[in-house]
């Protein structure tokens, strides 16, 4: 089993992939705050975790709170580990290389070069085996699936219906084990009355826009992310380039100068040296155009972000339904007669929501 670790998803201890957090920075439109992360935390504050229950849907949240808290955090910090060591192999291996062109300028230091190159290879081959070792990518989805699971769950329970998500006989355990916390709370002993009814829509139509909240925000960051590393891979191959282009530009103009003598002694010092530069440039540039674009190719950002976008779209279709709902239960304007029952349909948008969360899982 995990380890929950107080705060462990608010501040991890290992969390290298932050060193490349600035490509995320953007300002969304229509929030204030400039600066915006890949992940946003919003589980801990929203969810009831004891004391005075308010009301049976503050019964329900406090049944299997603590669960959904620490699995939510567990996966936040396997996320931090996982994709920290992705970026340590990536950063490992384009130091290799650097490393190896670099001994090109200093020859006299050429086995200091090989060995710091040999510990850098050394050090990429053993964070890929331990993190097969530990099994962090599966992992990672066991507690993000149990995680998200609850989101979906939460809801169907509210309204008497946890427990019914379908699960086969080849389906994970972390589907089974969250329809066995989800039976937790039982079902609401309260009276589904019209008023009921309007404060259950209310509830969550409040959770599905605090996922659409997320989802807006979590599709520009990822655009912004795969936008940038393509930008930044293409720039270094291009400075790769034009050293390249330069130096051989520089070496045309000193063999016509020097009357055709294109020796090795009739070279300038400083041509020789920008030459070796350029064949560095030239070995560097497109290493690091490699690891950009292994980090991009490995966090698929421009999927996950469309990914958010469909999702996104089918939340506000059920906000919309849900905000119908709630102004039919409370009655149609010049209409005399109690509102017609609507708490079918009340259960039909709580079982589209929990589909929409199960696809975006699934993706």
């Amino acid at each position: 089993g995990e380890t929950y670790r107080e705060r462990s998803g608010e501040r991890p201890g290992w969390r290298l992939y932050e060193v490349f957090r600035w490509l995320t920075l953007l300002r969304v439109p229509g929030d204030r705050r400039p600066r915006r992360r890949l992940r946003i935390d919003y589980e801990r504050d929203n969810w009831r975790q004891g004391g005075e229950v308010a009301s049976f849907t503050d019964g329900v949240d406090a049944a299997f709170s603590s669960l959904a808290i620490a699995s939510d955090a567990t996966a936040t910090r396997l996320g931090h580990v996982y994709r920290s060591g992705y970026l340590l192999i990536i950063l490992f291996t384009t130091l290799a290389v650097v490393l190896a062109s670099s001994s090109l300028l200093f020859p006299a230091a050429k086995p200091y070069f090989l060995l710091t190159e040999l510990v850098a290879l050394g050090a990429a081959y053993a964070v890929y085996l331990l993190s097969h070792r530990l099994r962090w990518h599966s992992r990672l989805l066991n507690a993000r699936h149990i995680a998200e699971s609850f989101r979906g769950i939460r809801t169907l329970a509210w309204i008497g219906l946890a427990g019914r998500r379908q699960t086969g006989g080849e389906s994970p355990w972390t589907a089974w084990y969250a329809n066995a916390a989800a039976a937790l709370p039982g079902v609401p002993d309260v009276e589904m009355s019209q008023a009921m009814i309007v404060e259950l829509a209310g509830r969550i139509e409040t959770s599905v826009h605090r996922q659409l909240s997320y989802h807006r925000i979590n599709h520009a960051l990822l655009n912004r992310m795969h936008h940038r590393l393509d930008k930044l891979s293409w720039r270094a191959v291009l400075v790769a380039a034009l050293v390249a282009a330069a130096a051989l530009i520089l070496w045309l103009f000193n063999a016509a100068q020097g009357s055709g003598s294109t020796g090795h002694d009739a070279t300038p010092k400083w041509l020789l040296t920008f030459s070796y530069l350029s064949v560095i440039c030239g070995t560097v540039g497109p290493a690091i155009a490699a690891g950009l674009g292994s980090i991009r190719f490995q966090g698929d950002f421009e999927r996950f972000a469309k990914r958010s976008h469909k999702t996104h779209d089918q939340l506000i279709q059920i906000a919309r339904r849900l905000s119908r709902i709630s102004e039919r239960a409370q009655g149609e304007p010049g209409v005399v007669g109690p509102p017609a029952p609507v708490f079918e349909e009340l259960v039909d948008v709580a079982l589209a929501a929990q589909a929409v969360y199960e696809d975006d899982l699934e993706d």
